[in-house]
């Protein structure tokens, strides 16, 4: 069994990426629990919803470019909202 910790090295570069060095701990704290707690979710509901086997059906195929489709979506939003021109 793999001794790495994916998540953790996940959430250490979106630590960086994403929440201002000055952030307060507590802010971090949070960031971390909803890190988290999203991988959670997600992880939950692949285990339901993947078929069981070896190989993946049209279902499974459908199911993982869905949530691929709300991730690129959601970057797009987060985009708009962050490299906004400026009104000024």
């Amino acid at each position: 069994m793999s001794k790495e910790r994916f998540l953790a090295t996940s959430w250490e570069r979106f630590r960086r990426m994403v929440i201002p060095p000055q952030a307060r701990p507590v802010q971090v704290a949070e960031m971390r629990k909803a890190f988290y707690a999203g991988a959670a979710v997600l992880w939950e509901g692949l285990l339901v919803r993947l078929s069981a086997g070896d190989d993946f059906t049209a279902g499974d195929l459908e199911l993982m470019a869905s949530v691929q489709a709300e991730i690129d979506e959601f970057g797009q939003e987060l985009d708009r909202a962050v490299l906004k021109p400026d009104r000024n």
